[in-house]
């Protein structure tokens, strides 16, 4: 049987990609155990019709380890899916873990939004991580990228890590018919998404008499940036935020828009770029690595610079821009799920 580790994951991406692989998982109908973070929305479960066991524990550590120590012989195969391994060692069983959180990678001098005291925690994070990684171990990343930012930081077992990317747009069709000049950015307001800087690039614009329409998908509860951006509406700038958005109402918000502007700084994937190209926006993007190792964008920036950001949307709004975005990976669920079968 398969335990299938999700502590910590509760919201955004993480959710969403976890939902995507337990139903991929359960039509091959394959018995296993789900460990899931006490704070996630609990109704995606009622589909899973081949999970054994749906355990919900406290986030932390500890209870992590009580779990472990009392019933990790029962499984053949391991798969933790929120970046960090087993709190205990374990042998002669087949552990997987995926890495999705670039930000446990973080440097004390990287430009990401943090402040001093947030890079500190995570990279104690990090040392976390690499005192219970053993060389029995495999990871599994997304991109070629976060392999070899990972393999850099990982204390031992440097060459054990599969890179098997997977994303749920298959079922996407494109019937775009936008509004032009309109540009959407999906993701909450943590610092590396890099809101402010945007925001800034707009204002500019407004200044110089060219309105352009943003969409955003900030969470209500980002205090400091939604009142940002209810200044900004009441000096007239043409911003909606849509706060946490269901599926359903998120698609059609990418196909009435001509543009993904992405300007964040750090992503372990970068979801939303691989969703609106599917959707056939045109996407300009920052110029870091992590978005070329997925797409060819329309146009890109650097997202540190307001003027380039700036600069970016004057070339896009004031050409007949006709290249379009392109999706440079494949999905692969189906090879990690045979993967964890095959250990069985």
């Amino acid at each position: 049987m398969i335990l299938i580790d999700s502590i910590y994951i509760h919201q955004s991406g993480g959710k969403y990609l976890l939902n995507y692989f337990l139903s991929n998982l359960d039509k091959e109908h394959e018995d296993y155990t789900l460990l899931l973070d006490h704070r996630i929305d609990k109704t995606f479960v009622s589909i899973l019709k081949y999970a054994k066991q749906i355990i919900f524990l406290e986030p932390s550590e500890h209870s992590r380890k009580l779990f472990y120590k009392e019933n990790y012989t029962k499984f053949k195969t391991i798969f933790c899916f929120s970046n960090i391994p087993p709190p205990i060692r374990i042998r002669s069983i087949s552990v997987y873990i995926y890495f999705h959180n670039v930000l446990l990678l973080t440097n004390l001098f990287d430009e990401n939004g943090y402040n001093l005291f947030q890079k500190l925690k995570f990279m104690f994070k990090n040392i976390y991580l690499n005192i219970y990684n053993f060389n029995e171990y495999t990871w599994v990343v997304q991109t070629d990228y976060i392999k070899s930012i990972l393999k850099m930081k990982l204390w031992s077992n440097k060459n054990k890590i599969l890179i098997i990317p997977f994303f749920n747009i298959s079922n996407i069709t494109i019937q775009k018919k936008y509004i032009p000049k309109t540009f959407i950015y999906v993701a909450d307001g943590v610092s590396q998404k890099n809101h402010n800087r945007l925001l800034d690039a707009f204002e500019m614009l407004y200044k110089e008499g060219k309105n352009l329409k943003l969409i955003l998908t900030i969470p209500f509860y980002f205090n400091d940036l939604n009142n940002k951006i209810n200044l900004l509406k009441a000096k007239g700038l043409q911003i909606e935020n849509h706060g946490t958005i269901e599926r359903d109402n998120l698609e059609k918000l990418y196909r009435n828009s001509e543009f993904l502007i992405f300007p964040s700084l750090r992503e372990s994937f970068g979801l939303p770029l691989l969703e609106a190209a599917s959707y056939g926006c045109k996407v300009i993007a920052s110029d870091l690595p992590f978005v070329n190792a997925i797409i060819n964008p329309t146009d890109t920036f650097n997202p540190y610079e307001t003027i380039s950001i700036y600069n970016s949307l004057i070339r896009n709004i004031n050409i007949n821009q006709d290249k379009e975005t392109t999706i440079k990976i494949k999905n692969k669920i189906t090879d990690l799920i045979k993967i964890l079968q095959n250990n069985e």
